[in-house]
């Protein structure tokens, strides 16, 4: 072997010794770092299994507590009639987990210009003569088995509930009343101990008189009787957002 490449064997094997022990001793003072107490509570922490208890805990309990609100909602597969409604609801924790909660909405006049306005003007189609829906009564059971913490600024903490929502409602029409199941998922995110933002997506599988009726629609054609609209099943989708009181 030349002296050259002993030389350059050597010269490497001094670098990685040198590299070798500069890690050692960084791996040791990492260990030894200590971050102030009030910067790791600013940081998100995994619970630990073993500390169950205090994170299932609520620090806003439920049981025994009223819960009275106000929301405006949307039908999103409402096609011909307004979308629109405005409702109240009063429910009964009777646990932090089971609750009750009856539902009235009252739905907003007109059509839902978007699809309506065009089959008007272009086919004479004149959806004000078919029925329409007028309050809507739902009773309800939620189960809120979901309780959390989120922080977004990590300054502040917002408690949530996160709870599906099983139930029957009736839809009341100008001419007729329906019923049927309800079913979705509800979020309450607590912006005070007594006060919360909730939000609810629900599906109702329900009849309603269909809007169609041959012969008798268009502007120029006689105006059918209300009993005369046949009826139809669909599935809607809903949306509430509104706000709540707990005491």
């Amino acid at each position: 072997m030349s002296m050259e490449l002993k030389l350059k064997i050597y010269s490497l094997s001094r670098w990685a010794l040198s590299l070798l022990l500069l890690s050692l001793i960084s791996l040791k003072a990492f260990s030894d770092v200590e971050l102030p107490e009030d910067e790791l509570a600013k940081e998100s922490v995994t619970a630990k299994f073993d500390r169950y208890i205090t994170y299932k805990n609520r620090m806003i309990p439920l049981a025994g507590k009223w819960e009275v609100g106000a929301y405006y909602g949307l039908n999103f597969t409402e096609a011909i009639e307004n979308q629109s409604k405005f409702g109240f609801n009063l429910g009964y924790h009777w646990s932090d987990v089971h609750t009750i909660s009856l539902n009235y909405a009252i739905w907003a006049s007109g059509l839902n210009t978007q699809y309506s306005s065009p089959l008007l003007s272009t086919y004479k189609l004149d959806f004000t003569r078919a029925p329409t829906q007028q309050s809507s009564i739902i009773l309800n059971y939620e189960a809120n088995l979901f309780y959390g913490k989120v922080s977004i600024t990590k300054e502040t903490v917002a408690h949530f509930d996160l709870f599906p929502i099983v139930g029957l409602v009736e839809n009341n029409y100008s001419n007729k009343s329906f019923l049927g199941p309800d079913l979705g998922v509800g979020w309450r995110v607590y912006v005070s101990n007594n006060w919360a933002i909730r939000a609810d997506l629900t599906f109702q599988y329900v009849s309603k008189p269909s809007p169609f009726l041959g012969g008798y629609m268009q502007t120029t054609q006689p105006t059918p009787s209300q009993s005369q609209f046949s009826t139809e099943t669909m599935l809607s989708t809903l949306f509430d957002l509104g706000v709540v009181a707990v005491f």
